[in-house]
């Protein structure tokens, strides 16, 4: 990360913008356990903002067209949008409609959400996702607010904070560590899933 925590390792995100209000229709099931209207658009706040930052940094581009498949970003054009929102040139919402996109909230699952101590230097709140990352996508850093991408396993990326090689905050490295006990992707996405079926995310 550049600006914020500087020469830290992350994932890619941000804070809630404005224009990640909800505007989308949603799976008839999804969150079902979340029932008021603020936790609600709160959640579906928070997951836009998730998949716009995505794409902002790291040219992962969480959306579907209207058979539910996810483009190829193989070629420039999609990179060049990614400028644009950035600078505010263009919605991600306008850039979904442009290419006739829509979030792809089934592939968006909830892992935690943390909150600095009141006498933290630096504040935030934050909420963590996972995704399966979309085949044929071209994945890269922004270079404005992340500077260098790793792709890396959970366990590996543990083993380097550990020894100092990779600086991390408490919530990364907690992330990882959960992370860490799933063999595979399709294991964990199995385990969320299973998870959010039997006893469905009622606060957020």
């Amino acid at each position: 990360s550049d600006r914020f925590l500087p020469s830290y390792y992350v994932f890619p995100g941000g804070a809630v913008d404005p224009q990640d209000e909800y505007a989308f229709p949603l799976p008839g099931n999804f969150y079902g356990g979340i029932t008021t209207t603020e936790a609600r658009n709160s959640l579906i706040a928070h997951i836009l903002c998730g998949i716009r930052e995505t794409f902002e940094e790291s040219g992962i581009l969480l959306a579907c067209d209207r058979r539910g498949i996810m483009p190829e970003t193989e070629g420039l054009e999609y990179h060049s949008y990614r400028d644009q929102v950035f600078r505010g040139e263009i919605t991600f919402r306008e850039f979904l409609n442009l290419h006739n996109l829509s979030p792809a909230f089934n592939c968006i699952h909830y892992l935690n959400r943390w909150v600095t101590p009141v006498y933290s230097p630096i504040r935030y709140d934050t909420r963590f996702f996972a995704a399966p990352c979309p085949e044929k996508q071209h994945v890269s850093h922004d270079g404005n607010e992340l500077v260098e991408t790793l792709w890396i396993t959970a366990r590996g990326a543990l083993e380097r904070h550990n020894s100092g090689k990779m600086k991390m905050v408490q919530p990364t490295s907690q992330t990882l560590l959960f992370l860490s006990g799933f063999r595979t992707a399709n294991e964990l996405f199995a385990y969320l899933e299973q998870k959010e079926t039997g006893s469905p995310l009622k606060s957020f």
